[in-house]
């Protein structure tokens, strides 16, 4: 913690904001519902869901932190541009906040002429083995009238089960639905590398419409030498049919491809949604997202569920979110 608060309080001297703070700040969130998938493990369920709008969280304001994916593309993504669990395949770019860094300093511009940009680093924690279990990231973002635009990157060094100790730490391995955390060949064999690169916009129409688009691509390399390239290509909109009334739809299409055995992936994603809201920290939700897949190796599985042994899952939620 001690390299933390003085690399903080170095960067807190040039013009901008760094993440460190005099005090803490107590936030949480709580998203629950009730959904109906078609094919969970091999027969359709009907249960109780946390974070099904949004993930559930309690926490203080100091020490970990998001990457730049997170502030300056997730905004773009299905899941907050027209509000449900479309997450792209196994959460791999980390749209849906499924990990966050420890040992880490994050640094944040001035906006100059609509333009703003963050950097990330976060420590191995090792010592002599810098390069364990290590992260960066850098992102911009732009926006002019209704038109916003970010780019972000974003480097994982061998996470997770290699060293979970370090910057991303044990989370990283996560649930059943957050995939391509190790091998395709061996679960037992870990992730070298991963590097995410994104570019997203959106336009505010007039009439409540908003459009939103983004692309991002995912490289793995597994320690046993093969490795993956997801390609995501998005759309979404959002339509406030009243003040409080908000109509989305999104598609996302995914291509993948592995390296080290011949397999190429495809998934399909689409969702429809109503989200109305009560209050600003409340809303009421129903949503209905379709994934279909074909392709060695590819898994239809819906954020926050098991995978479906179909080509198919099909998930159908109703809940309510609330912030504070």
């Amino acid at each position: 913690m001690k390299r933390w608060f003085v690399a903080s309080a170095v960067l807190a001297s040039f013009t901008g904001t760094a993440s460190a703070q005099s005090s803490v700040t107590l936030y949480g969130l709580l998203s629950e519902g009730i959904g109906w998938v078609s094919n969970e493990g091999g027969s359709a369920n009907v249960k109780m869901l946390g974070g099904t709008n949004q993930n559930n969280r309690l926490g203080f304001k100091i020490g970990r932190q998001y990457d730049m994916f997170w502030d300056y593309i997730a905004p773009f993504a299905a899941p907050s541009a027209a509000s449900g669990l479309a997450a792209n395949p196994g959460d791999a770019d980390n749209l849906m906040g499924s990990w966050r860094y420890s040992n880490s300093v994050k640094y944040t511009s001035p906006t100059f002429g609509g333009v703003n940009a963050e950097a990330l680093y976060a420590f191995s924690n090792t010592p002599g083995e810098f390069a364990i279990n290590r992260a960066f990231s850098a992102g911009a973002s732009y926006q002019s009238g209704g038109l916003k635009l970010g780019a972000a990157y974003v480097e994982l060094d061998s996470p997770g089960i290699v060293h979970p100790a370090g910057a991303v730490t044990d989370d990283y391995l996560g649930a059943p639905f957050e995939l391509f955390h190790t091998s395709p060949l061996n679960s037992n064999v870990g992730v070298r590398r991963q590097r995410n690169y994104g570019a997203a916009g959106s336009y505010d129409f007039d009439h409540g419409v908003k459009l939103s688009m983004l692309v991002d691509q995912i490289h793995f390399s597994y320690l046993d030498g093969t490795s993956l390239r997801l390609t995501n290509y998005g759309m979404s909109l959002g339509w406030f049919l009243t003040p409080s009334l908000m109509l989305g739809s999104s598609y996302t299409y995914t291509q993948g491809k592995y390296g080290g055995l011949q397999a190429d992936p495809h998934w399909n994603t689409a969702m429809l949604s109503l989200d109305y809201f009560l209050s600003k920290r409340t809303d009421l939700y129903l949503f209905d997202v379709v994934q279909r897949v074909s392709g060695p190796y590819a898994v239809a599985d819906i954020f926050l569920n098991a995978p479906s042994t179909s080509r198919v899952q099909n998930l159908l939620l109703a809940g309510i979110r609330h912030r504070f």
